[in-house]
């Protein structure tokens, strides 16, 4: 609170809502105001629980996890699953709102990898267990007149991506509104390919009140895409739900991270990434529709491969790095003025 930072995430993959015993502290500090969402993981939270519920557990690396969308039991499921979480944040004046899910797989580099991206031969090669969806590609092959899987086209391949985007959207977002009025619903924290496909984008344009985007592998936003971004949403904005970068110089006693994990890229130190924040916040600012970005994440941790890595404003062992956060602190000190600022410029 004291460098100005205005949001925490508490939740994990099982979201849940702020202890009481640290609730006072967190969300309503002397210095400033705290706000919070959290991620429903609709898709995500049916497929891990595909086991109870379905008798048996999906094949995450034969198929792209969307195809489960289609499953006769999702919709139910989703609905019970909103309405128990959604309770859980009524009336609550602190809370933004809900994620839907976390990088979903809606589109891999040049349509390459099927299960990173939704891919119409694919889907019509689905096994008897997942007929519904291979039915559902099925009859996009007939209404659109398309004779054989040899014959689609880029085309088709888009127009089927962003239908499958527009189902999940319409159906998540009005299972939220059923339960939930007050918060907004915030995207899915579009990753990699997907935030830079049109279809994708603009269907969750159509349902979410903002695209949340997941930005890594730059040193700062793309130009050309932050102007894609401005028409493909229209009157609605952008959030930058996670970024960051690590530094080389971060240590526990005295040995240095790993950083071997994650998506962030690598600077030699603290400094380093102070400047890479102030640079990648300032880019975000000027494009005028971006409401506002999630650093990733507040503490040091260690990765799946058990070594630590630097993605924190402090260390492993809690310890603030002074020199990052007097950055981020003056950017985020300025974020107003400097919003009038490049207001100003783009009507000269």
């Amino acid at each position: 609170a004291d460098n100005h930072i205005n949001y925490i995430s508490y939740g994990s993959n099982r979201i849940e809502v702020f202890p009481a015993a640290v609730r006072a502290n967190l969300l309503t500090p002397k210095t400033q105001k705290i706000a919070y969402a959290e991620n429903l993981y609709l898709l995500r939270t049916f497929m891990w629980d595909m086991s109870k519920n379905l008798g048996y557990a999906f094949d995450d690396d034969k198929y792209n996890r969307l195809v489960l969308l289609f499953e006769p039991t999702f919709a139910t499921y989703i609905d019970h699953l909103v309405q128990e979480k959604s309770a859980l944040f009524a009336g609550d004046r602190h809370f933004i709102g809900f994620y839907l899910d976390n990088e979903l797989p809606f589109a891999s580099y040049q349509n390459t990898d099927p299960l990173r991206g939704i891919d119409l031969k694919h889907f019509l090669s689905l096994p008897e267990r997942y007929k519904a969806a291979r039915e559902y590609a099925e009859k996009f092959m007939r209404d659109n007149g398309i004779a054989s899987a040899g014959a689609i086209t880029k085309k088709n391949q888009e127009d089927f991506r962003g239908m499958v985007a527009d189902y999940y959207y319409q159906l998540t977002t009005a299972t939220v509104r059923k339960y939930d009025k007050e918060h907004l619903i915030l995207g899915t924290r579009l990753h990699d390919w997907s935030k830079y496909n049109q279809k994708v984008v603009e269907a969750c344009v159509r349902y979410c009140d903002l695209v949340s985007i997941n930005y890594y592998a730059r040193w700062q936003p793309e130009a050309d895409f932050l102007a894609n971004l401005k028409v493909w949403c229209g009157t609605k904005p952008f959030l930058v739900s996670e970024f960051y970068t690590k530094a080389e110089d971060a240590s526990y006693q005295g040995t240095g991270y790993a950083n071997t994990e994650g998506g962030g890229w690598l600077v030699r130190t603290q400094k380093n990434r102070g400047e890479f924040y102030q640079n990648f916040c300032l880019r975000l600012l000027e494009t005028r529709n971006c409401v506002g970005w999630v650093h990733f994440e507040y503490n040091d941790g260690y990765g799946l491969d058990g070594k630590a890595s630097n993605k924190g404003i402090v260390s492993i062992e809690y310890e603030p790095y002074t020199s990052f956060l007097s950055q981020m602190r003056q950017v985020n000190l300025a974020v107003h003025s400097l919003i009038d600022y490049y207001d100003t410029k783009s009507v000269q």
